[in-house]
This record gives structure tokens, C-alpha cells and sequence, in this order.
């Protein structure tokens, strides 16, 4: 190969000066080709202890794992499926909660399966944590009863697993690293219980070679019990103007009372989430106090217990501990403390509401102090000193130990105005704290934004 190469780092000396030109040189190359075996790249599946083989059903080429048996087992076994008479086998693990509470479930993509490519390039496992180039989510599907996943494809037709690169989190609750996907509401949040079922994704996974492959991963989900909600329908809220409407009634242009811990004042804002969670069999707390006010809870509730100067949560179990406390409510232009007397628990069919307001997140039920759950513990960041504000030099102390998160860190996931309504920004406190997850609170973003 005969090509000219150019140097422009030239000086030489003109009249007494240093001046800079270019010079252009003719060079030859001896390059010798050789024939050689196609290396061009191939794909490598391995499902766990079994490795893998390969069925050609519908014209398509299915990955499964080197089984010919049927594991009867929800968790970590092995299913099948029939394609064009192909026996179609597909590993089936279990789900993960995000933590203690349970607020979603979520998956590890690559738990069940390694993917290799045979040059050393590319290997996807579950320290992957960027959705692969070539790996497609075709759809997820609840499988019926028959566990037919050619059945259940047809019944359903709806992908329920909506990944997007928005979605990649960090599973830390399972293992340090790792990408996962997040199911959509039918699951991660358990507004109404449901018993357990096994949830079958399919993939696509198209090698360097442009070689397409299928297979499948089955997710089983454990039987959900009722989760958190609030207030029934027919509780009063405390309007700015000293109003009260039902929570049922309350729109997002009214401003609502709420108390500011940062100033030790009431303040008026607008709601940031009004949420119906619809009718059902719940567990409604009949909570009396001692001035007559009542509040009917809905499964569990957050007020601010005096005595213990923090919010808590009131639910069935742990009412009747909560008797004879002193909780804050509202009276005239200041609040008093009126003491909880009696909780009585019924089974109900009722409709269930509840609301955050704008940064503060409480509101005035029933002229008690309240904050709906799971804000009651998650976004308690700071710690409350005398008269019912924030202790200043501790808050500050919060801060400078973790940081508050920027606008830039969320705007993948929000508006500037979202961000500043839903006070994210504090929420790194809270991470610091071990008091909700970041992948916690990229949920609650995905499931209310």
C-alpha cells in the first residue's frame, strides 16, 4: 500500500525567524492476507448447573436449559411449554421484595440465566447492570392455570413487564449489583391482595453475528396481603380556609392545611397526590379520642403521637398500644393534644383514599395531625425538638453527612416542578438513614409520575 503521509511539525529559520511549514512524504506498506476460519461471534446460554440446548419451534431457534423433566416446584425449577409439539422447557425462580415493607417486587434479569459471547466480548450476569445491546423484552405473561405459556400468550397479549431504560436500578436488597425490571402496578403494589402466580417473560437475545435466540424465565410471586392505605371516604379534610370537605370530594386546586416542621406554623399547599384506592374487604381502626373526635382508618394510618414526639403508624395489630397515648390536633391557630381512648377493629367493605400535599406531605384529618403511609417512616428524615419543628442544628448535621440530591440526578424521571412539589431533594437524607431505598424511591416515582 503506497499512501503520502503529511507532517505539520516543521520549523525552519526565514530572515532570522522561526517560522512553521509542512511536509509531505511518500510511504509504502507491505501488508500480506491470509485465509482464515470464520470466528465471527456465537452465543453461549447457561441456565445454572444445567447448561443449555436449543428447539426450533415456529421457525424460531428457543434456548432452554439441558433438561428433559419437569421440576413440579414454584421456585428455582423447571416448566415447560408446548410449541408446534417442541417441548420448550424454562427455568422458574422467585421474585425479590424491595425490603421489609414490601412495596414492590422486582426481578433480576440474569438470575436465572448467563449469557456469553464464546469471544470474550460481552458476558451478562447478574452483575449487569445496563440492558445489553441485542437483548429485547418480547412480553410477560401471567400463566393460566393450565401452564401453558402458548395459552397464556393468547389470553393475555399484553406485555405487563414495561421495561425501560428508566427502570435500571441497582438491586441492592438482593445482591450489590444487577439489573432488574420492575413489574407494572398488578404487582409492585399490593393496593388489593392476590394470591401467588407465576409470571413467564419472554426474551430475545440477538448475538454480534446477528443470530436471534428465545427463550423464557419464569418469576414466581408469593401470595400479596393487603398493603397500607388510609382513610375512608367520607373523612374530612382540613381546607386553608378552616373549611372541611370529604377526602373523596378534595381536588388538586384546593389548598389544603398543613403544618410546617421547618418553621413550627400552619401552611397552606395543594395536594401533590390524591390517590381512590377503590372498594374492598379491609380491616377498618375505629379510633376514638378522648374530645370525641373519631377517624376511621383503612388498614393503617400515620398520626403524630405526642408522647413520642414522631410520627407513627396505627394498624390492627398494634392499635390497641396506641391506647392512652396523646396525639396532636389542630385547635384555632395553634394545636393541643387529645388522647386516643379507644381503637375497635371491624371487617369492612369500604372504599379507601388518601393524600400527600405539596413538600409536606401532611395534611389535617378529622382535625388530627396525619400523614398517610409509607410516608409515615420514609419521610420522617429529621428529628423533631420542642414545638413541633425540625431541630435545626441536627437537620443542618443531616445535610452536610449526606448530601441532598440534585434536579440533575432525576430528570430522566420528572419535571423541575415534580421534583421541587414531591421534595426529592431531602430524600437522600432518607437513603442515608436506611429509612427507604433509592430503588424505594425510583418506584414510587415510576408508580405515581
Amino acid at each position: 500500500v503506497t499512501y503520502t503521509y503529511t507532517d505539520n511539525d516543521n520549523y525552519r529559520l526565514n530572515n532570522g525567524k522561526i517560522e512553521k511549514y509542512s511536509a509531505s512524504y511518500e510511504k509504502k506498506v507491505r501488508i500480506t492476507v491470509y485465509s482464515v476460519e470464520d470466528t465471527s461471534a456465537k452465543t453461549e446460554f447457561v441456565f445454572g448447573s444445567n447448561g443449555y440446548r436449543t428447539e426450533t419451534a415456529n421457525n424460531l431457534t428457543y434456548v432452554m436449559p439441558d433438561v428433559n423433566t419437569t421440576v413440579n416446584s414454584n421456585t428455582n425449577g423447571i416448566r415447560k411449554t408446548t410449541i408446534e409439539g417442541k417441548d420448550i422447557y424454562y427455568p422458574v425462580v422467585s421474585m425479590h421484595k424491595s425490603g421489609s415493607n414490601s412495596w414492590y417486587n422486582y426481578f433480576s434479569v440474569f438470575e436465572a440465566v448467563t449469557i456469553k459471547d464464546l469471544n470474550g466480548i460481552d458476558v451478562y450476569n447478574t452483575s449487569t447492570t445496563t440492558l445489553p445491546t441485542g437483548l429485547t423484552v418480547i412480553g410477560g405473561f401471567i400463566l393460566d392455570e393450565s401452564g401453558d405459556i402458548s395459552t397464556a400468550e393468547s389470553a393475555n397479549g399484553t406485555t405487563i413487564f414495561n421495561y425501560s431504560t428508566g427502570k435500571e436500578i441497582k438491586c441492592s436488597t438482593y445482591s450489590s449489583y444487577g439489573l432488574c425490571y420492575y413489574p407494572d402496578s398488578q404487582f409492585s403494589k399490593s393496593t388489593n391482595s392476590r394470591d401467588e402466580q407465576t409470571i413467564v417473560v419472554k426474551y430475545r437475545y440477538t448475538d454480534s453475528n446477528g443470530t436471534p435466540f428465545y427463550y423464557y424465565v419464569g418469576y414466581w410471586c408469593e401470595k400479596h396481603t393487603k398493603s397500607n392505605t388510609c382513610v375512608t371516604s367520607d373523612t374530612l379534610i382540613t381546607l386553608a380556609d378552616g373549611s372541611q370537605k370529604r377526602i373523596d370530594e378534595v381536588t388538586y386546586d384546593e389548598r389544603l392545611l398543613v403544618w410546617d416542621f421547618d418553621k413550627g406554623e400552619y401552611a397552606f399547599v395543594n395536594s401533590s397526590i390524591i390517590e381512590n384506592h377503590g372498594y374492598d374487604w379491609n380491616e377498618v381502626i375505629a379510633l376514638t379520642f378522648d374530645d370525641g373526635t373519631k377517624v376511621k382508618v383503612v388498614n393503617a394510618h400515620g398520626f403524630f403521637d405526642a408522647d413520642l414526639n414522631k410520627w407513627i403508624d396505627i394498624n390492627a395489630t398494634n392499635a390497641s398500644n396506641y391506647v392512652g397515648h396523646n396525639f396532636t390536633r389542630i385547635d384555632g391557630s395553634s394545636y393541643k393534644t387529645v388522647k386516643l381512648v379507644s381503637a375497635n377493629v371491624t371487617n369492612e367493605y369500604v372504599e379507601a383514599w388518601s393524600i400527600l400535599t405539596k413538600e409536606h406531605y401532611n395534611c389535617i384529618v378529622e382535625g388530627m395531625f396525619s400523614i398517610t403511609p409509607p410516608a409515615t417512616e420514609q419521610l420522617a428524615f429529621f428529628e423533631i425538638g420542642d414545638a413541633m419543628m425540625y431541630d435545626a442544628e441536627a437537620k443542618q448535621a443531616d445535610v452536610e453527612k449526606y448530601g441532598l440530591f440534585t434536579y440533575e440526578e432525576f430528570e430522566q424521571y420528572m419535571t423541575y416542578e415534580q421534583f421541587e412539589v414531591l421534595n426529592i431533594a431531602e430524600f437522600k437524607v432518607a437513603i442515608g438513614k436506611g429509612m427507604i431505598t433509592y430503588e424505594e424511591l425510583l418506584w414510587l416515582i415510576a408508580t405515581y409520575l
